[in-house]
């Protein structure tokens, strides 16, 4: 082969892997810097969290030292309403917090007055941590 033969094929082949790399280029970048979707949004740092469900509402905050502060606040239809909460926190990095409201009923029959809920506490969690709202699961 010829000197000028080789050269044609290096430019050639440089040509295609340059037009191949930017052809390709939008799908690795969004592929790569996006998270699969379902993916829970990590806690903004030293922020509150909102989360609303079925008119429960769930306001959690990073105080220090892996120590959150939450509030869960609702407008329950009657005063028979039972309202029991449970905190999960999965042992993962970052931690998976799930705060779980069970409602229940306490009398057949209840005068229909709507009633202000607000339930608050703490867990321990990284600042990092995923916090999400369940009701009755």
């Amino acid at each position: 082969m010829s000197n000028r033969t080789v050269a044609v094929i290096g430019v050639v082949t440089f040509a295609l892997l340059s037009v191949g790399i930017y052809l390709a280029w939008p799908s690795i970048t969004s592929s790569t810097l996006l998270p699969p979707k379902g993916t829970p949004t990590p806690t903004p740092l030293n922020g509150t969290i909102v989360k609303t469900q079925n008119g429960f509402t769930l306001e959690a905050t990073y105080v220090e030292n892996n120590t959150w502060e939450y509030e869960i606040s609702a407008q329950l239809p009657n005063p028979c309403t039972e309202v029991k909460t449970e905190v999960l926190v999965a042992e993962s990095y970052p931690e998976q917090v799930t705060l779980r409201v069970i409602t229940s009923s306490t009398a057949e029959m209840c005068a229909q007055v709507i009633v202000p809920y607000i339930s608050t506490g703490t867990f321990n969690a990284s600042e990092r941590a995923t916090v999400s709202l369940v009701l009755n699961d």
